[in-house]
Order: C-alpha cells, then structure tokens, then sequence
C-alpha cells in the first residue's frame, strides 16, 4: 500500500578525486568517499592541516631533602 510521496532533505555531493557523484541524507558532510575504488579522504578538496595543541609544561617540584649532621650520635648504644 502506497500513501504518498515523501520529500527528504538531502545534499548531492560529487568527489573531486574519482568524479563520483552521490546524494546524501545526514546532517554532516561524509569523511571519506562512498566509492569502493576511492575512499579517499580528500574528496571535497585538500584536507587542512592544523597544529597540535601545545602539551602543557609539568612541573614537578620535589620536597627538599632533610639536612642531617654527619658523626653526631643518635643516642643509641651498641
């Protein structure tokens, strides 16, 4: 049973490495191209490249160690 014609928003997408042309219903635009013999990643032009977030610098501040005087006796007797 048929009870009409539906419209469903989509976008028609061509790859510009193997000239591949497909429709589309998600939301966002597609990683790679849907062609088997391409899956290339470039397909809607040269990907850019971005820099790495800088690591934040982690400084370990060790606890100073404790002074303790050479040849004094402990009070302890042998």
């Amino acid at each position: 049973m048929i009870l009409g014609d539906v419209m469903v928003p989509g976008k028609s997408l061509r790859c510009d490495a193997c000239m591949v042309e497909w429709v589309s219903i998600a939301s966002r635009l597609p990683d790679a191209c849907p062609n088997r013999e391409c899956r290339s990643r470039e397909w809607n032009g040269v990907k850019k490249k971005r820099k790495p977030a800088p690591k934040p610098k982690i400084e370990i501040e060790l606890p100073k160690p404790r002074r303790t005087k050479q040849g004094e006796d402990d009070g302890y007797e042998f």
